[in-house]
């Protein structure tokens, strides 16, 4: 499982970024990905761009790691996120391969440290 948080504030807020790194994120246009791995949240990779762009390269990167199952992805997002985002996102999915893109709307612990307009991914490792 891993989120794009669009608003950075939520996470300098939450102490988990510094002012300096949400500074130059701003300046520079970067989104951090956080990732759940082995039971822990880090930051694994940045992305640069703008939100559309920046959501089909997350959605590639996510679904390179070869064990991704590709029957069935969750995309996951809190409120606020442009439904042309989540169309993009989809039709990206669909030419990856992926079978069946389902979308659900994150609860309020994921919302309270994303903020608004966070997208995220959720699969199925294949054996």
């Amino acid at each position: 499982m891993a989120f794009l948080p669009m608003d950075l504030s939520f996470l300098r807020a939450g102490g988990r970024l510094s002012s300096i790194k949400y500074a130059t994120s701003q300046v520079l246009n970067i989104r951090p990905v956080v990732e759940m791995r082995d039971g822990a949240l880090s930051m694994t990779r940045k992305f640069h761009g703008s939100t559309k762009r920046v959501a089909t390269k997350f959605l590639e990167a996510f679904l390179s790691d070869g064990a991704i199952d590709r029957q069935q992805l969750i995309l996951l997002y809190s409120c606020g996120l442009p439904s042309k985002i989540c169309e993009a996102v989809t039709e990206r999915a669909k030419n990856l391969g992926v079978q069946e893109v389902h979308w659900v709307q994150t609860g309020c612990v994921v919302t309270a440290h994303c903020g608004p307009s966070a997208i995220g991914f959720a699969a199925l490792r294949s054996e």
